[in-house]
This record gives C-alpha cells, sequence and structure tokens, in this order.
C-alpha cells in the first residue's frame, strides 16, 4: 500500500538483505537508504540509480570503481 512506501519502511528493509534496494521506490532511494543496503551487501551498489549518489556511497565506503 502507498501509505505503507517511506523511508523508514525501506530502511529496514535494506537493512534485513540489502539486494532489497531493487525494489526501493526512486524517490526513496535516498543517501540513508543507498548506504545502509550497500553495507549490507556491496552488490546493491548496482542499485543506486543516482551517479552522485553512487559516487557518494562507493567513496564513503573506500569502494574501488571505474568509469
Amino acid at each position: 500500500p502507498a501509505e505503507l512506501r517511506t523511508e523508514a519502511v525501506a530502511l529496514k528493509a535494506v537493512e534485513r538483505n540489502g539486494y532489497a534496494l531493487q525494489y526501493v521506490p526512486a524517490e526513496l532511494r535516498t543517501e540513508a537508504v543507498a548506504l545502509k543496503a550497500v553495507e549490507r551487501n556491496g552488490d546493491a551498489l548496482q542499485y543506486v540509480l543516482s551517479k552522485e549518489l553512487f559516487l557518494k556511497i562507493a567513496a564513503k565506503l573506500k569502494i574501488a570503481i571505474e568509469i
């Protein structure tokens, strides 16, 4: 339901499984949600849609990337 689509729910989902980020609506893929997802599972970085956020999280977690 739309009323359950919140950042708090998204954060709980990615805390349990980083891959859940792929199902989080784009408008809820905040830095906090994306960072938690990638901390849980580094492969979740592929679901960070914003290039700026992608680079920011990769840098925070010291993930080497090639662009």
